[in-house]
Formats: C-alpha cells, structure tokens, sequence
C-alpha cells in the first residue's frame, strides 16, 4: 500500500453540511476499500486560477491516506 494526497476543490455557496458529507463520501470509499485516512485538512476558500464553470473561487480540502491503487482510480 502506498500513501497518496488529494486535494479538491468544492463550491463555496454549498453548506457546511454539505461539505462534510462529500468528505463522509470520500472517506467511506477510501476505508471500504481497506485505505487509511491519515488527515483530513480544510484549506478555506481561495481564488481559482481560471474560471471554472463560472466560479471564481473555490474551498479547498486535501486528504491524506494510505491504500492501494484501486481506491484512487475509484475516487476518481
């Protein structure tokens, strides 16, 4: 098993409550599969490089784990 990092980036008009169950989401997935999640860190909201999907700015959240490779295809 090897440790990976994500970082992805939510909208900042979705709730709070919101937010944590799409983390929830992605952390079921990485332990389903037998992963570790080593740390959860919410960066707050930034400004994007470039405009996606007419946003400006965006909430950064990175995970940091342990697993096999699957469980990053799958989160993909």
């Amino acid at each position: 098993m090897r440790r990976y990092e994500t970082v992805f980036i939510v909208p900042v008009d979705l709730q709070s409550d919101e937010v944590l169950e799409l983390i929830d989401r992605y952390k079921a997935i990485i332990t389903d599969m037998k992963g570790v999640v080593i740390k959860i860190e919410k960066w707050g909201q930034r400004k994007l490089a470039y405009e996606i999907k007419k946003q400006i700015k965006g909430s950064y959240i990175l995970i940091d784990f342990v697993c096999v490779s699957a469980v990053v295809t799958e989160l993909e």
